[in-house]
């Protein structure tokens, strides 16, 4: 058995020991180890160690809050009625807006106590609180007490304005005294609410902005006031280009007792009135034209002006404006009476009215431009994308105040859904079409020249894009991708020519089958758009179609525009017109056409309104649809948000808080998909009701779009046609106003027939139906004067006077014994009048109506057929003289020049085309020498001619030698300033000039020729946007005379123009003596006739010369025959 061991029990110094002794162990394990490692590290890599990151360092004590900024607001008062102001509230710079509501409270318990009030609402949702305006004084007052408020108040000069309304008008009775010296024609035809507009302007004494809307007759309201200050002085009118003719038609229209003498239209430098022996009652000139006479027109004394589309007058942002801007302020400071005509008088921003306004009444918007612009333009600095900063004028402030002002002072507008109730309405329609990558390409190539100017391609997807079909479109899509572009960023320009397939198959599958159908109720379309080469498609287009049209666009001429207008309104075999925007987008009047087509979107609103306004005016009797090609994915779609933004603002100026115009009504979109190759018309997805913002690309979103998400839409459903013609009986009543002509213009042209005479005439065609139904609607004005009409008056007492500018026939009469020379009736007519049945014998009017008297009608009658009958060159001679018959006398009559014949041949004959320029001149007189003059004008180029100069330092004439009179003549800068008058110049320039020769010639025969009558202008501008197989095809439909004749036919299909269609050719030719001419010798012949003409005179010439060989080999023989018997 085992015992086990006691523990044995260690005393506390052994125990204090032994840790001792452990403890120096470990110290020295631990040194030793150091030691070690130490050593090693010189001998080995060591693994690094790792790095501890430092303790982020403690974040500073976070600063005091800044105390709160003062509460405060702005309070601006701001003019809303002829009698009230309203005050509304917001933020101010560097305060705490405390709410619109407390704000509102505030201004309301400050001024209770004293002055009454109300509260409205804007359309906008803001509220605000209306006071009277004369209690003015005492609510700034009250306001200016608030602390933290910042007052803006009412700019003193228009607060003025508005409370002295009508203070310096006239009065009634002046107004009525005024109105007595209408015509009674003019008088009876002014509308109610023209009247008014005439009243308005009398009582400012004739300085006024009309702005009606378009088609309410602001040309007759301006006329109105014209005529009851025409006693004071000559009238000028400024207006665009295209617009002259249409001036000088209404004026002689309305008011009888403006003869032709009185109306001059200015064209070029060469009518400028210092080349007029007389200053006349009327000049209407372009705003071009009077830029570039500023000088001479500014020297005239004018009792009135009249400024037509007066938004021409844009103002800028630079210091000086444009020279045609600067030209009319300039004239306009000498002028007390001044009339401004505008339907828009704001294009796309506020600021631009603004030298308009200033015109009228100086200062009364500011000093200059730049403090209106700081008042009601909301002027600020903006940043473009590409980083520039610039100041921005787009915007509009205090509107609502500014239209008060307007209306107060200076402007009357009326709006035609107040006053025309029955006029049919005008429907927006929205088409919205993707372009394709191959029709993207051509765009692309054709504006860059790569591809022929003329779409000369027979399969050019730019037309003909129909007859491609799909697959193949898709290979050729497949091609030349490095030469993609994405569509955003095209050019308006390419974007315009892309859509042109597009609108081709859309118009051919809506408006071709129902519109143009020989048999169908004749809608007429009108197609805009801005550049020529998308003009030149659209021609392209309805060419091949064979769809007749007018074209007018920036390079017709005046006489062309007026032509194409008359043709489009009153012929109806004319179904489209092809207009540019910029060319013929306002003044003229289309109002039969029924819709209107833009390939291309307008730069602003106001050009699209202006428009659209051609055809939906006074006189209109159907619905209007308009129909607006939109591209997805391009510029258009952001032009298009541009155009409704403006729209807003400028349409506050002019028509008020109450009907301004938030957003371009649309009732439609279309949208265009793929449209496969079918004879069928495609599916076209069909959205009603829409509103302006429906362009957004791809799914039609307007989520992403600013300014029109709360826009509200229905739900889609397609259609398999639209029904784009609209029948409504309800909308051929006529209107309640004045039932404009065309209501019965059908009727007319049913029962009316041309006589030979007048149908032949190039001249007249196509005024025609324009004089037949002019004389339906005013039939009863052409009666004369008691005093004239109890029968006193005999056939042959009567003279007549044709008008140059209008074609009217003006009458005179001239009775033997009583008058020295023919005294005017002031009474007028268009020579088509006379061939209405209206004059017939059988006519149950009174006698009192001249035309409605068979002898005088047949008298009538008789002139307009002599007139008809005689060449172009011999009226020319007989205008601006009262006529009798037989006109083969008045031609007798006149006095034959120096130099030449009547049959324009030079005395004595010539057989040199042109004359030397050392024999043209007359001889020198004994006290006169050449010297050498330089002409200097601007920047251009200098040139030197010679002239004659008296020893007392005196020009001559440079032609007849006599002295040169004219303000230019001793400082020259144009080379007809060198001859004493225009005469001696035209002479000197076709007696050495062929171009000027046939220049002149075409003025006057308009590229006719006199033999076939081929319209050889016409054929030329119709041809030349067209491939040369097309060309070829017209010209053989056309002129088969070219036809024939290879080497012509082949010249002109290669080389469309003038010179190769039409010739200057000698009535008696140069060989004969006919050389040195002038016009009287001249002719025009296409060039077949010519080629017929010439062969015929080789034929001659060749015989003549046979007779003359024969004659001197009979003289040869008979002397020789002569010395044999001699011998």
């Amino acid at each position: 058995m085992e015992i086990a061991a006691e523990p044995v029990r260690l005393t506390e110094e052994q125990r204090r020991r032994i840790e001792a002794s452990r403890l120096a162990a470990l110290e020295r394990l631990k040194r030793s180890a150091a030691a070690a490692g130490t050593t090693a590290e010189s001998f080995r890599l060591a693994k690094c160690p790792r790095i501890a990151h430092p303790l982020p360092p403690r974040p500073p004590p976070q600063p005091l809050p800044p105390p709160a900024p003062p509460t405060g607001f702005r309070a601006v008062l701001e003019v809303c009625s002829p009698d009230e102001f309203q005050v509304t509230v917001g933020r101010t710079e560097g305060k705490a807006f405390p709410g619109e509501a407390d704000c509102l409270r505030a201004v309301e318990d400050c001024v209770a106590s004293a002055v009454p009030f109300s509260t409205t609402q804007s359309q906008g949702g803001h509220i605000s609180s209306v006071f009277k305006l004369v209690h003015y004084e005492l609510v700034l007052q009250f306001l200016r007490k608030l602390t933290g408020v910042v007052v803006q108040d009412i700019p003193y000069r228009t607060r003025r304005a508005v409370q002295n309304a009508g203070t310096n008008c006239g009065s009634d009775k002046e107004v009525d005294e005024l109105l007595m010296k209408l015509p009674r024609r003019l008088r009876d035809a002014l509308l109610p609410f023209q009247l008014e507009g005439v009243k308005f302007g009398l009582r400012r004494q004739g300085r006024c902005l009309i702005a009606d809307e378009m088609g309410l007759g602001k040309t007759l309201q301006a006329i109105a006031i014209a005529c009851c200050f025409k006693d004071e002085g000559p009238l000028l009118i400024v207006c665009p280009a295209v617009l002259r003719y249409t001036w000088a038609e209404e004026l002689e229209r309305w008011d009888p007792s403006f003869l032709p003498k009185d109306i001059h239209l200015v064209f070029g430098r060469r009518d400028s009135l210092e080349y007029l022996d007389f200053c006349p009652k009327v000049v209407v000139i372009s705003y071009t034209m009077l830029s570039i006479l500023r000088k001479s027109m500014i020297n005239r004394r004018w009792a009135l002006m009249i400024i037509d589309e007066s938004h021409n007058i844009r103002c800028t942002k630079m210091k000086e404006e444009n020279t045609q801007t600067k030209a009319v302020l300039e004239i306009a400071l000498n002028i007390n009476r001044i009339v401004l005509l505008s339907g828009t008088p704001s294009l796309s921003r506020p600021f631009d009215i603004y030298h308009q306004i200033n015109m009228l009444c100086p200062r009364l918007l500011g000093d200059d431009k730049f403090e209106f612009a700081k008042t009601y333009c909301s002027l600020h600095v903006a940043q473009s994308s590409q980083g520039k900063i610039y100041q921005d004028f787009s915007k509009g402030a205090r509107l609502t105040e500014l239209n008060v002002l307007l209306s107060q002072t200076l402007m009357i507008r009326r709006l035609k859904e107040h006053l025309l109730n029955e006029l049919p309405p005008k429907r927006r329609q929205i088409i919205r079409l993707k372009l394709k990558a191959l029709n993207s390409r051509t765009a692309t190539s054709i504006i860059q020249g790569d591809y022929n100017s003329t779409y000369s391609s027979s399969d050019a997807p730019i037309i003909a894009s129909s007859e491609i079909s799909n697959d193949c479109e898709e290979a050729k899509e497949g091609k030349d991708d490095s030469c993609k572009k994405s569509p955003r960023h095209f050019s308006p320009q390419e974007i315009g020519i892309a859509k042109i397939p597009g609108f081709s198959q859309w118009f051919s599958n809506h408006l071709m089958h129902d519109n143009l159908d020989a048999q169908s109720s004749c809608q007429k379309t009108l197609i805009f758009a801005h550049h020529l080469k998308v003009l030149d498609g659209v021609q392209v287009f309805l060419s091949e179609k064979e769809i007749k049209f007018v074209r007018i666009d920036g390079s017709a001429l005046p006489r062309e525009r007026k032509e194409a207008v008359d043709s489009f309104r009153l012929n109806p075999e004319v179904k489209v017109a092809i207009i540019g925007i910029t060319a013929g987008g306002v003044g003229l009047d289309f109002s039969s056409a029924q819709n209107v087509v833009f390939l291309e979107l307008p730069r602003s609103s106001s050009d699209l309104l202006q428009a659209e306004d051609r055809a939906h005016r006074r006189g209109q009797t159907n619905a209007v649809n308009i129909y607006i090609f939109c591209a997805k994915n391009t510029s258009d779609e952001p032009q298009w948000l541009r155009l409704n933004q403006s729209l807003f603002r400028v349409s506050s100026v002019v028509n008020g808080k109450k009907d301004a115009i938030r957003e371009i009504e649309v009732d439609q979109v279309y949208h265009l998909g793929e449209i496969s190759n079918t004879k069928e018309r495609p599916e076209i997805e069909f959205l009603p009701n829409c509103n302006a913002g429906l362009l957004e690309s791809g799914t039609m979103s307007v989520d992403h779009l600013p300014g029109i998400s709360d826009m509200e839409l229905e739900s889609d459903f397609t259609i398999r046609t639209i029904p784009l013609q609209i029948e409504d009986e309800g909308l051929h009543s006529g209107m309640q106003c004045s039932p404009g002509p065309a209501v019965h213009e059908d009727i007319v042209c049913n029962s009316f027939s041309i006589s030979p005479a007048i149908s032949g005439s190039s001249s007249t065609r196509s005024k025609s139906m324009k004089a037949r139904r002019s004389f339906c609607e005013n039939r009863d004005t052409l009666g004369l004067p008691g005093t004239i009409s109890d029968g006193r008056i005999r056939v042959e007492y009567l003279r007549f006077e044709v008008s140059h500018h209008t074609g009217r026939i003006h009458l005179y009469i001239c009775v033997p014994g009583h008058d020295s020379r023919p005294r005017p009736l002031f009474q007028n007519f268009l020579p088509e009048e006379v061939e209405s049945p209206l004059c017939s014998s059988s006519d149950k009017k009174a006698s009192r109506q001249l035309l409605s008297n068979p002898a005088f009608c047949n008298m009538f009658k008789a002139f307009v057929k002599e007139w008809l009958e005689l060449r172009p060159i011999d009226q020319r001679k007989l205008l601006g003289k009262p006529l009798q018959l037989p006109l083969s006398l008045e031609l007798c009559y006149l006095t034959n020049s120096i130099s030449h014949s009547t049959q324009g041949l030079i005395k004595g004959g010539s057989k040199r085309r042109i004359a030397p320029l050392s024999v043209v001149s007359d001889d020198l007189p004994e006290n006169a020498e050449w010297r050498k003059v330089v002409l200097r004008r601007g920047t251009t180029k200098e040139r030197e001619y010679t002239q004659g100069w008296t020893t007392d330092d005196e020009p001559l004439c440079k032609l007849c030698q006599k002295l040169c009179n004219g303000n230019l003549a001793k400082s020259p800068e144009y080379f007809e300033d060198l001859f004493c008058k225009l005469d001696c110049f035209r002479l000197y320039r076709l007696r050495t000039n062929q171009s000027a020769l046939r220049q002149a010639l075409f003025q006057i025969e308009h590229g006719i020729c006199s033999q076939c009558k081929l319209d050889c202008c016409k054929l030329v501008k119709h041809i030349k946007p067209l491939s040369n197989p097309k060309r070829e095809a017209h010209i053989r439909s056309v002129a088969p005379n070219i036809a024939c004749r290879k080497k012509l036919l082949a010249k002109l299909v290669e080389e469309p123009t003038q010179g190769n269609a039409w010739h200057a050719d000698h009535i008696v030719p140069v060989y004969k003596g006919g050389g040195e001419c002038t016009l009287e010798n001249m002719r025009t012949l296409c060039v077949a006739c010519h080629a017929e003409v010439t062969k015929a005179q080789q034929k001659e010439r060749k015989e003549a010369r046979k007779e003359e060989r024969r004659k001197a080999e009979e003289l040869l023989r008979n002397a020789v025959n002569q010395l044999k018997d001699d011998d």
